[in-house]
Parts: structure tokens; C-alpha cells; sequence
């Protein structure tokens, strides 16, 4: 039986928490309507899409006021839980929102033009409003039912977004790649999940107070750990749910689908999938194993699922001759990177889970928001650059950006800015957000240096082949004298990608402080 307050309709304070959520969702139907009432337009869904973007960013104020008093990441008996136990307000969750929106709304400043080869720009913008509201609700679900919903919701999404370049069979193939891939592995999710269930009877990451009747995901699995063959269980389900959840942050053994979907997708898509796509899946795994599963029985596989990953990023990058995918696999790369941090936090608590993070330091907790936050600069404005180059030469090629320094030397430079940040040298954001990571994986202890000295490795690695574009803009000889002159809104997005990747190296301690970590 169901405890009385169950059936209670959400409060305001429920409302409150997913504001940013409801605004977005909001501001999908308006721009759905306005394809119905003004079909074809090509100017104003783009900029009623992004001020919709900056009203959602504005709404995270009112949460933000809500978590003064708590940790920076909630321990399963000590939560701000609404809509009961399917959501979670803390200091995280509300970081990685706002990377989530900040994400979306600079692919939507890359869109701007690019969205005039669309048949309908109102409804591209209306599915970007619900794919972030999506990854947005992600970061802050609390339930493995409500996960499984938010994920599904963002692939549906994603799917149509990636192949909404409808008669370009690159773009219808990589829709259908994304679509059969993410079936499947949602689907082993989900096998997962109903493991995990089966076992506890609990799909709650969070206590709820009045409905104790609903034990924590945390305590009942600790539980089940002290049975026989209770370890092998949780082994397996975990490595199920890693499956899905792994799929859609580009981890390796499950990253092959991303060098065809990026280079296939519209620029505009394959820069939101890379930033607000990948930002919602990976706080959606941090909480998920750091919150609800023993840290014990996956600190050392997730540790090596990092180093795998930036591994075969940065090797798979060394091959291509085509920027688009080049990309594609240093994305691949920054999400071993990421899970750096969460091999670090959960080798820093190794105590039963739910028991709280005391045992961590703010590095490990904060190396997911700070490191996903330079990397959504640093690389929308790597992205934006391509675009004007592509806008010009209607190629991705590395040979299209040979001699551009002597054409448009204001781009190349900013384009060596943007390199030398993905490669995480000063004085960038990039190197910020590696000395968070490096910090956090040392403190954690002796058994993860050796995670330190792979990332290392692969740090000098991807030198290399960003140096390859750096190489072509300034020692080879242009194959055209035609100028690259970027539009204004392109312009606005450099300039914004510009100014984020020095401040947040200018004023790290500022932007810690900013995201509650201290």
C-alpha cells in the first residue's frame, strides 16, 4: 500500500525545482506553434529559441537559493527530494544544469545560419528545447525508472535532430547508426535496472521523508553485498547500466557509433551532442555510482573504462584527415577524461554508500561540472570555426584550412586558442579543468596514479593531431586565397567561447565558488 502522501499533487516547491525544465519545455510548444502559424520562417525561431535558453538559465536561481545550506552532492538519507524521490536538488545537480543550458544555447548561436538549409528552423529549435530539457531533468533524477524515461526522452530526440538533414543519405545514416545502437543498448539498460530491482525491490536513489516504506537504493544494495553471490550480482547489473548510460556519453567499448553520427549530423547537432548531451548522461552516472552503488565494486572497472576511453579517443583522432571527425574522437577522449573524476570520488569515499561523501575532496566532487564546463567552451568554439570554414569551402577537410592564417589570420589564431585549450595547455580553461582532474585522481590515493600517468600519455598524444590543424593553418600553402569571413552571429559565438575559455582559467577560484565547491 502506498504511503497517503503519494497520492499528494506537486507543491510549489516541486514546481520550483524543475523550473528551468518547464521553461524549456515551454519554449519547445511556443516554437512548435509559431511553425504552425509562420511556416518557413528562418530568422525569428532562432532567436525566440535562445532567449528561451537564457529565461531557462535564469530560472535556476530560485533552486539555487534552495541548496544554500546543503553538500555540494546529497548522501541518500540526507536530501532535498521533490516529486517524491523522482528528483534531487543539490549543489551538483545544479551545476551540470547549468552547463546542460549554457551548452545548448551556444549550439543554438552555431545554428543561427546554419538553420537556413533547414525546411523547418521553428521545429529544429522546438526539438533542441526539449532534447535540453531533457538532459537537464536528467542531471537531477533521483529514480532508476525516472533515468530510464529521461534518457529514452533525450535519444528520441537526439535520433531526429542527428538525421534532420532528411535528403543527405550521410545524415539519414547516421540517425539510423544512432537510432539501432541506442535501442539497443537502452534496452540492456533497462535488464540492468530491473536486476537491480529485483534484488532490493528499491528503485530509489534518495530516501523520502514520510514514505519509509521506500528503502534507498545505497543501504539495500550494501546489504545485498554481505550475501552470497550479492557482489556478482551487483557486478553485473552495474556493467548493464553502464551499458546505456555509457552509450550516450561516448565511452569506450561503446563510443563506435560516434565518429559517424557527429560527422554525419548537421554541425549545430553534432555540437549540442558533444556538450549538453554528453554533460546530462555523465551526471547522470556520477550520481547514479556515487550515490547508489557500493563504490567498492567499481572504482577499479570505471577507472579502467577512463583509461580505455581517452585511449582509443585519442588514437582513433590520429588518423583522420577530416576535422568533423577528428572531433568526434577527441570527444570520445574528454569523456575518459570526465570519468577520471568519478574513479577519484569513488576511491576517495570506499565507505558503505549512503553513508555521505565526508571522505571526499571538493576536486573529485567537482572535476565532472568544472572539466564539462571548459570543454562546452573550448570546444563550441572549435565547432564555430569549422562551421565558417564549412560555410566557405563546403568541406571538412584538413586541407581547406591550410595557408588560413595568411586568408583570415584572426580565425587561425583563434582556432591555435582553441586547440591548445582541448590539448589543456595555459593559459586556457583546458589546462583548468586537467589540473582539477589530475588533482582529484592524485588525492585519491596510490591506487589511481596509474590513471594519472595514462591520462598523461594521452594528454601528449592529442598534441599531436590538433598540432595537425595548427600545421596546416600556418606551414602549408593555401589551396585558395578565398577570405573566411565568419557571420555576425558566428562571430558572437567565438567571441563568447573566447571570453568563457579565459575566464574560467582568469578566475578559477571565483567559478569553484560559483559552482558551491568549497
Amino acid at each position: 500500500m502506498f504511503p497517503q502522501n503519494m497520492l499528494m499533487p506537486p507543491g510549489g516547491a516541486d514546481l520550483k525545482s524543475i523550473l528551468p525544465e518547464l521553461v524549456l519545455i515551454g519554449l519547445g510548444c511556443l516554437l512548435l506553434a509559431w511553425e504552425m502559424v509562420r511556416p518557413r520562417d528562418r530568422v525569428a525561431p532562432a532567436w525566440i529559441a535562445i532567449v528561451g535558453h537564457v529565461g531557462a538559465l535564469a530560472a535556476l536561481a530560485p533552486s539555487y537559493q534552495m541548496v544554500t545550506e546543503k553538500g555540494f552532492l546529497a548522501s541518500a538519507e540526507d536530501a532535498l527530494v521533490f516529486f517524491h524521490g523522482n528528483v534531487v536538488l543539490d549543489g551538483f545537480g545544479i551545476a551540470m544544469k547549468a552547463v546542460v543550458i549554457v551548452g545548448s544555447l551556444l549550439s543554438l548561436l552555431v545554428a543561427v545560419k546554419y538553420s537556413e538549409r533547414f525546411r523547418n528552423p521553428a521545429e529544429f529549435f522546438a526539438l533542441v528545447a526539449f532534447a535540453a530539457s531533457a538532459a537537464s531533468l536528467l542531471t537531477v533524477s533521483a529514480d532508476l525508472v525516472m533515468i530510464y524515461l529521461n534518457v529514452e526522452f533525450l535519444g528520441l530526440t537526439s535520433y531526429i535532430l542527428a538525421g534532420y538533414l532528411k535528403f543527405q543519405p550521410r545524415s539519414t545514416e547516421a540517425a539510423l547508426k544512432y537510432f539501432l545502437y541506442g535501442a539497443v543498448t537502452a534496452a540492456i539498460m533497462l535488464y540492468g535496472m530491473s536486476f537491480l530491482y529485483g534484488m532490493t525491490g528499491s528503485t530509489n536513489l534518495y530516501a523520502v521523508p514520510g514514505e519509509d516504506i521506500r528503502t534507498p537504493l545505497g543501504p539495500a544494495l550494501l546489504a545485498l553485498r554481505e550475501a552470497p553471490g550479492g557482489a556478482a550480482v551487483i557486478l553485473v547489473s552495474l556493467a548493464l547500466i553502464l551499458v546505456g548510460l555509457g552509450f550516450k556519453t561516448g565511452l569506450a567499448p561503446w563510443h563506435q557509433w560516434v565518429p559517424d553520427v557527429y560527422d554525419g549530423s548537421p554541425l549545430p547537432v553534432m555540437a549540442w551532442l558533444s556538450v549538453a548531451s554528453k554533460a546530462g548522461a555523465s551526471a547522470v552516472i556520477f550520481r547514479v555510482l556515487l550515490v547508489g552503488i557500493p563504490p567498492e565494486a567499481w572504482v577499479g572497472p570505471v577507472a579502467g573504462i577512463a583509461a580505455l576511453t581517452m585511449t582509443a579517443g585519442n588514437l582513433g583522432a590520429l588518423m583522420q584527415t577530416n576535422i568533423k571527425r577528428m572531433l568526434a574522437y577527441s570527444s570520445v577522449a574528454h569523456a575518459g577524461y570526465t570519468m577520471m573524476a568519478l574513479a577519484a570520488a569513488g576511491a576517495g569515499v570506499f565507505q558503505p554508500a549512503g553513508a555521505g561523501t565526508s571522505g571526499v575532496s571538493v576536486w573529485q566532487l567537482g572535476g565532472v561540472p568544472v572539466y564539462l564546463s571548459t570543454y562546452v567552451f573550448m570546444n563550441i568554439g572549435a565547432l564555430a570555426v569549422v562551421t565558417a570554414v564549412y560555410a566557405r569551402f563546403k568541406s571538412h577537410n584538413l586541407a581547406d584550412y591550410a595557408g588560413l592564417v595568411r586568408r583570415s589570420p584572426g580565425l587561425a589564431w583563434l582556432m591555435v586558442f582553441f586547440m591548445l585549450s582541448l590539448a589543456g595547455i595555459p593559459p586556457t580553461a583546458g589546462f583548468w579543468g586537467k589540473f582539477v582532474l589530475f588533482a582529484a585522481v592524485l588525492q585519491a590515493g596510490p591506487q589511481l596514479v596509474w590513471l594519472a600517468i595514462v591520462a598523461f600519455i594521452n594528454s601528449v598524444i592529442s598534441v599531436y593531431y590538433y598540432w595537425q590543424v595548427v600545421r596546416a593553418m600556418f606551414l602549408l600553402e593555401p589551396i585558395s586565397d578565398e577570405v573566411v569571413t565568419p557571420g555576425p552571429e558566428l562571430r558572437f559565438t567565438i567571441a563568447l567561447a573566447t571570453a568563457g575559455t579565459l575566464a574560467i582559467f582568469i578566475l578559477a577560484g571565483p567559478f569553484m565558488t560559483l559552482f558551491r565547491i568549497h
